[in-house]
């Protein structure tokens, strides 16, 4: 008798705390993809600096080869290729949104201020309608979707206990103090196709009496099966996704935490 994987229920409709001053260095979306021969820099270039309204800083982008060849009975070998075209990338007038359309890549990412998940949505899909039409990507290899989050410390010395709900520790029996910390878990969604990177940090004050210091929440959360689609199939993968974000980033940091961004 064959064993079923486990069940695991998406509860969109869950409410989380509304953080009025959200703590969001960076929102990124990241999605691989198996290009189109079709998609070229010169096939592209006018009808996207046509369709990309708000992005004004437009340029395409340029990569180098570097060979070298090792052989235990020859001097080494080093060769340079000439620059080929690896896409485009596009700029808001302020510099805070960023795309990138290649054969291979679609990428969008948006720096504090973060506007909030609406305007966010409403970006990436517009954007990612564009790429669709214009590169006409084969088949989707990976959707990532990561938020970047800095708590700042407020008390001084500051008790990690108070930010994080497992927090780290020295080990038992050990009498030394944590002078930082690196965390990192790979969470396996049961039967879906959905995988979540979480990693934790801290970020010591740039100089004594600059502050007291940061802890980094960097959650990544993608796929990679069943993700071709339109844009009503991305909708409902970055909502999946935003989910178990927030699963994580609340289920990670404490009250005490959130205090200064309600």
């Amino acid at each position: 008798m064959s064993s079923q994987p486990p069940t695991f229920e998406f509860n969109l409709a869950e409410s989380f705390p509304v953080l009025t001053k959200p703590p969001v260095v960076e929102v990124v979306l990241d999605v691989r993809c198996e290009g189109s021969e079709s998609f070229t820099e010169t096939s592209a270039s006018e009808m996207l600096k046509d369709r990309l309204v708000g992005y004004p800083n437009f340029f395409s982008t340029r990569e180098v080869r570097h060979h070298v060849q090792f052989n235990p009975d020859q001097p080494t070998e080093a060769s340079t290729g000439p620059p080929t075209w690896s896409g485009f990338q596009f700029k808001s007038a302020d510099n805070l949104n960023t795309a990138q359309f290649a054969p291979g890549l679609f990428f969008f990412s948006r720096v504090a201020p973060y506007l909030g998940w609406p305007h966010f949505v409403e970006e990436v899909t517009g954007l990612w309608e564009q790429y669709r039409d214009i590169a006409q990507p084969v088949r989707i290899l990976r959707m990532g979707l990561r938020f970047i989050n800095r708590i700042d410390l407020r008390e001084d010395p500051a008790s990690l206990d108070q930010y994080l709900r497992t927090a780290p520790r020295s080990p038992e029996g050990l009498e030394v103090s944590l002078g930082g910390f690196f965390q990192g878990d790979l969470l396996i969604v049961p039967g879906t196709s959905y995988s979540i990177n979480s990693m934790r940090t801290n970020v010591p004050p740039p100089a004594p009496g600059m502050g007291r210091g940061s802890l980094i929440l960097d959650t990544d959360v993608f796929a990679t099966e069943g993700l071709d689609g339109g844009n009503d199939k991305l909708l409902g993968h970055l909502e999946k996704m935003r989910w178990l974000k927030n699963k994580v980033f609340f289920g990670t940091v404490t009250s005490h935490a959130l205090e200064p961004y309600l």
